[in-house]
């Protein structure tokens, strides 16, 4: 294995980009499924975290990072790939990613 790559760390989005992202998961394992997370999605968000119950949106970062940071310390390359189109978002994707030790992409 040359490196391990990841999509969805931070955000999602839809089948035929709808919505085309931006779609934020919950950032730690106790947020998931509650109501002040699903307060935080727009309504596209909402209705594709309605939609799929089994999808990225009921999963948190925070456990895709528990494997992804171990797999990191073994020495494997991480690369993310998150969905986002607002600059404020791929801007905050670049640097935890980096942070990280993670090689980023964003679509």
């Amino acid at each position: 294995m040359d490196a391990i790559a990841q999509e969805q760390v931070w955000f999602d989005g839809g089948a035929d980009n709808d919505p085309p992202g931006d779609c934020p998961l919950p950032r730690a394992e106790a947020e998931v499924d509650t109501e002040a997370y699903q307060q935080t999605l727009s309504p596209p968000c909402r209705r594709q975290y309605e939609e799929y119950p089994e999808g990225t949106l009921h999963v948190s970062s925070q456990e895709y990072l528990r494997t992804l940071t171990l797999a990191h310390e073994m020495g494997e390359i991480i690369l993310t790939v998150d969905y986002s189109l607002d600059p404020a978002n791929i801007a905050w994707i670049y640097t935890t990613s980096r942070a990280l030790g993670f090689v980023r992409r964003v679509q």
